[in-house]
């Protein structure tokens, strides 16, 4: 490694032994506490010559492979090629011998190792898998062995075994198995041990074979010191077979003078401290485990056995080495006994030298002098082994460490909590004064003075300190937060000190810096908290001139910058906005575009644009007057620009970004503006909206196009990236507006309508909502969304029920119960049902059908607690797949639970199908029926269109005979007519439109079955 080619550290593919050199010089020369791998990352490719997912759990055994071998591809062609060989390479070897002493023969293939795989399913210890790495197994029969020395099949046994060790022995447990029942990866936490230190001699070749006495050809004889291992290593996994996390303890050695000190240490992500190795079965072996915990049911605490989840996963072994002595110790009791050089408390030729001649001096003054001797001779030989190790390191990388350590020093004492207490002394005892007046700040303001110094102390020095101490640091962010809250109260009565921050801001391209590059959330949050604080306060005094635009010398000089310059996308170029809150504003979205690059982190980013529009009509005029929706609308989608650089991807293979505030953004404009037809006077006399924000402004055509646009909505629906402000969209949206309510019930029925309904529970809430606003639409949304066809144009819920029939009934059930639950919240929803008799009656007969027991023989032994009418038939919420609500639980209390249904009957047994959510729903629907009668409403609208219609229908008839066979008598009189006995109509009849031709009424009347 000592010829790794250097290059920038910021290169996108560094080499790998440059960034071995990098990291293990960080090791020794940073003073940070942990050293980001990051570097090391970019420049291994896995086997497909990608780069490696860090958010995504890798097999520890796998990366060592592939970390091996490209590290070999590295080295090659270098004094250093056999390095990995030298270290980790063993060999193990296949022995087949013949069982036949008739015909003896042995053979034997050689395989190498750089990790030793033992499997320990059911296996106490890795002593116990080695043996069964090695145990013979025997051919015979079909399975024999074809010798080629004798040119037939002989019995045989074949076994595995080491033939020679390496240095260091790698040995992976193989933990990770497949489950073939249940078809996935699992993990195996069974109990397994493993020494601290052992011998390998039983399970190699020459081991085996003075064991059983017998030859194993020419295994080489090797000294004891060859087999003896310690442990100096275990990585562990904590977690399942898919996901968890990786640590390890590991063995140091300490050099104490000529005495090493051996003690162990966890390494635990940023976290390293002492581990004490007599934990390392309750830490690593696995097994089970006795865990406590509070039963709030029965008061007390309870315990319990669970597997332990986290074990060894590869344990590392080194050779120990025999001691070795310079000069054989002389008896301590023998006269002038010296210890020997270099041995624990000895003394060198020259030390000892020193001593003799200091014999003649008194004990005290002759001790010192020779401690004294010793701590120099001490401090020579560190000094001396310090500029060894500083020669061999790079004098780049040296300076580029020590850079970082000086930035970080630099930052920690800047973080004293000494000198940020004495700031916050001096702003508690100063008495601020208000300044409302919107005008430029003045030198002589001595509250101007102090809120700047506090402003660029908490944006510059605060905010990067808090930001460079990293995540988890409680204090520094607390710190933070208080001096956020400081300086917010000074800003609310400081007027020109508001109008200042902001366009130091824009000067300094802060932006940019702290809500988007920043990788500490509770920074990024503070400094939103204090800019909506400047923006709320500065706001109203600009009002006036929110709109205007102006030349850029007729704005502040401040207000200039290369990015950031206050321009919103589609101004006049050289035009920028008066109002300093809108410049800022504007320069915040001019980032949009940037903001996919930090895509990890810009949930604050969005958060401030939401609360800014979030303040008042002024600024969702801002929103709309900038484009935003169409905006949001182009980001959202990420179409690719002709001409333009490829955007970047706002997510990975494995996570999706954070857009709550994206969405709430545009729940938030939508919800402040009124329709564009609307008048002020209409608008005055307008019910209000659900969360409607008031004073509203009228929504432009176009951005009502971008919003509603067929290839965005629907899909800015379907991914929920925040389900309270789709819902409050959907609401505003459709409250009396028919066709916007008709597009998301298009949208929701489509989906029900689909037979994955991945997202159904979605789906279910938004028709919950739509189908719940009490304006004047709201029956015309209930019949359009659950007839059999919506308005005679497309089907409604209850027509994909029947549809879904045939394909799925598991949708049906799901739809059903969906449909009862709605009915059970929503009056108009129910009212609606009753009316549909034939429907109900269909669903209580599929119902019983799709359950898999007798519902009418268990109601009889029973009491029959569901009849209609009857105890336990109250209407229920029926718990609905996918859906969450008061009864969602699969062990939601269904009819009767409590056995009322049959007085002094307790049947054993029965709970189960009572609470049987699909029995559940039809009980409901026999409680819609009543007793199973014709509807108590005949004299409703739907059923007198089917009488009006057969009787007309009937008439015509009638009248065509009479004037066939009696044309010279008068036809009969309606009263006639009516007098007549008519059959009914069956009830099942099939679907079939009516045309009545008369000269009272020709209209289409539809027969709704």
């Amino acid at each position: 490694a000592g010829a790794a080619p250097l290059r920038d550290s910021k290169n996108e593919n560094p080499s790998l032994l440059f960034s071995l050199k990098h990291m293990f010089t960080y090791l020794q020369e940073s003073v940070k506490m942990a050293y980001d791998p990051k570097l090391f990352f970019r420049s291994i490719l896995d086997w497909d010559q990608r780069h490696i997912n860090l958010r995504a759990q890798q097999d520890v055994d796998e990366f060592f492979n592939l970390f091996q071998s490209r590290l070999e591809d590295a080295i090659k062609e270098s004094p250093q090629e056999k390095l990995m060989d030298d270290l980790f390479k063993g060999e193990t070897c296949r022995v087949t011998k013949s069982m036949d002493p008739n015909m003896e023969f042995m053979t034997e293939t050689t395989e190498s190792f750089y990790t030793l795989a033992l499997d320990i399913r059911n296996k106490s210890s890795i002593r116990d898998a080695l043996d069964l790495y090695v145990t013979a197994e025997k051919l015979e029969g079909d399975n024999a062995f074809f010798c080629e020395k004798y040119g037939k099949k002989l019995p045989a046994t074949t076994r595995f075994c080491v033939r020679t060790l390496p240095p260091f022995l790698v040995v992976n447990l193989k933990r990770l198995a497949y489950d073939f029942q249940n078809d996935r990866k699992t993990k195996l936490n069974g109990y397994c041990s493993f020494p601290t230190s052992f011998s390998m001699r039983p399970w190699t070749r020459e081991g085996i074979a003075q064991q059983e006495k017998q030859s194993m050809g020419d295994a080489e004889e090797r000294p004891d010191e060859y087999y003896q291992y310690r442990l100096r290593g275990v990585l562990v996994h904590a977690g399942e077979a898919d996901q968890g996390h990786y640590y390890s303890f590991i063995r140091v050695n300490e050099e104490s003078g000529a005495q090493k000190n051996d003690r162990w240490l966890e390494f635990n992500d940023r976290v390293v401290r002492p581990f004490d190795p007599r934990n390392l079965e309750a830490e690593c072996f696995g097994g089970l485990e006795t865990v406590s915990h509070w039963d709030h049911w029965r008061n007390t605490n309870v315990t319990h056995t669970q597997e332990r989840i986290k074990s060894a996963y590869m344990l590392f072994y080194e050779r120990r080495l025999p001691p070795t002595f310079t000069t054989p110790p002389r008896p301590e009791s023998e006269p002038g006994a010296v210890a020997a050089e270099g041995q624990p408390g000895g003394l060198g030729k020259e030390e000892a030298a020193d001593r003799e001649s200091d014999d003649g001096e008194s004990g005290t003054q002759g001790w010192f002098a020779r401690l004294n001797k010793l701590a120099e001779a001490r401090e020579k030989e560190l000094q001396d082994k310090e500029q060894e190790e500083l020669e061999e390191l790079p004098r780049e990388l040296y300076e580029e460490v020590w850079s970082e350590n000086g930035e970080f020093l630099r930052d920690r004492e800047l973080f004293d909590k000494g000198y940020f207490r004495f700031l916050y002394t001096i702003n508690k005892s100063f008495r601020f004064e208000p300044r409302s007046v919107y005008e430029d700040p003045r030198e002589d303001d001595h509250c101007f003075n102090l809120l700047r110094i506090n402003a660029l102390f908490v944006t510059e020095t605060l905010a990067h300190a808090t930001a460079a101490a990293g995540a988890g640091v409680e204090d520094e962010s607390q710190q933070m937060k208080k001096w956020v809250e400081v300086l917010k109260g000074q800003f609310q009565c400081h007027i020109p000190g508001c109008k200042w921050f902001l366009l130091h801001f824009l000067e300094k391209g802060r932006i940019l810096e702290l809500l988007l590059d920043c990788d500490q959330e509770p920074v990024r949050i503070c400094i939103v908290d204090l800019l909506v604080t400047v923006l709320r306060t500065l706001g109203p005094f600009e009002y006036d001139f929110f709109r205007e635009r102006v030349a850029p010398e007729a704005a502040p000089a401040e207000a200039a910058g290369p990015r950031e310059d206050g321009r919103a996308e589609g101004e006049k170029a050289g035009m920028v906005a008066r109002a300093v809150c809108v410049r800022f504003m504007d320069a915040v979205f001019g980032l949009l575009e940037d903001s996919r690059r930090f895509w990890r982190r810009f949930k604050q980013y969005f958060l401030l644009i939401r609360q800014f529009v979030l303040l008042g009509p002024h600024e969702r005029q801002w929103a709309l007057d900038s484009g935003l929706l169409a905006a949001y609308n182009d980001w959202f989608m990420g179409r690719q620009r002709p001409g333009q650089p490829r955007r970047v991807e706002v997510m990975d293979r494995y996570h999706l970004p954070d857009l709550t505030e994206f969405v709430d953004t545009v729940s938030v404009v939508l919800r402040g503006t009124h329709p564009r037809s609307l008048d002020d006077t209409a608008v005055k006399a307008r019910r209000p909206a659900p969360k409607q924000l008031s004073p509203t402004i009228p929504l432009p055509e176009q951005a009502e196009k971008d919003l509603f646009d067929q290839r965005f909505f629907p899909i800015f629906i379907e991914m929920d990236y925040n389900t309270g402000a789709i819902e409050d969209i959907v609401r505003f949206a459709a409250w009396e507006e028919w066709d916007r309510s008709h597009m998301i019930m298009h949208i929701v029925l489509n989906e029900f309508a689909s037979a994955s309904m991945q997202k159904v529970g979605l789906y279910q809430r938004l028709l919950d909502v739509l189908l719940a606003l009490e304006d004047t639409l709201q029956e015309r949304r209930v019949a359009a969304a659950l007839s059999p066809s919506s308005a005679g144009e497309e089907r409604g819920l209850i027509g994909i029920i029947h549809d879904s029939q045939r394909r799925s009934p598991r949708n049906v059930i799901t739809h059903i119960k969906y449909l009862l639950s709605l009915s059970a919240a929503n009056a108009a929803v129910a009212d609606f049902l009753n009316r549909q008799h034939t429907e109900l009656l269909w669903m209580e007969s599929f119902l019983k059908s799709e359950m898999d027991f007798d519902v009418d023989k268990l109601e009889a032994a029973a009491g029959d607690p569901g009849a209609p009418g009857g105890p336990g038939t109250e209407m229920q919420v029926i718990p609905v797949e996918g859906r969450g609500g008061p009864a969602g639980a699969k062990d939601a209390p269904g009819p009767s639970d409590d056995g009322e249904g049959a007085p002094g009957v307790a049947k054993p047994g029965l709970d189960k199908w009572r609470k049987d959510s699909t029995y559940m729903a039809y009980v409901a629907v026999k409680k819609m029926l009543g007793d199973g009668k014709a509807p108590a409403a005949e004299g409703e609208v739907e059923e007198l269109r089917k009488e009006v219609a057969r009787l007309r229908l009937e008439r015509m008839k009638i009248l065509a005979y009479y004037n066939m066979l009696c044309p010279d008598i008068p036809p009969p009189t309606d009263e006639d007519l009516c007098k007549m006995e008519v059959k009914p109509t069956p009830a099942r009849a099939p679907p079939v439109t009516i045309t009545i031709d008369s000269e009272d009424d020709t209209d289409d009347v539809p027969n709704p079955l």
